[in-house]
């Protein structure tokens, strides 16, 4: 299960934070499909790259099964996520299920 517990996201521009998403309450559980939808801008990559450990929330937290990401190691993060951000270049060779499954190397 994944927890955000009014968790706020964002980043901090010229030591002045600036709130994309604020105090987000949601549970995700086991087997579940979740979209993320928006504008572009709008802080979808941001909110994910939050769920995913690579930026600290400006508040609040991120637990996955009972854990708070921003405490674990990043080989723990991958062995419960997996994500892949657009920005990474893969080869263009590979299948689906072979991008997804290189999101889990940390």
């Amino acid at each position: 299960m994944i927890t955000l517990n009014k968790l706020t996201t964002g980043y901090a521009k010229n030591g002045v934070s600036k709130e994309i998403s604020t105090e987000l309450q949601l549970e995700i559980k086991k087997g579940s499909l979740v979209g993320i939808l928006g504008r572009n801008g709008i802080g979808k990559s941001t909110l994910i790259k939050t769920l995913a450990g690579f930026q600290k929330p400006l508040s609040g937290n991120v637990q996955v099964l009972g854990k708070t990401v921003h405490e674990m190691t990043p080989q723990q993060r991958a062995k419960c996520l997996s994500i892949v951000l657009t920005e990474r270049k893969f080869n263009g060779d590979l299948i689906g299920k072979e991008l997804i499954q290189l999101g889990r190397q940390p």
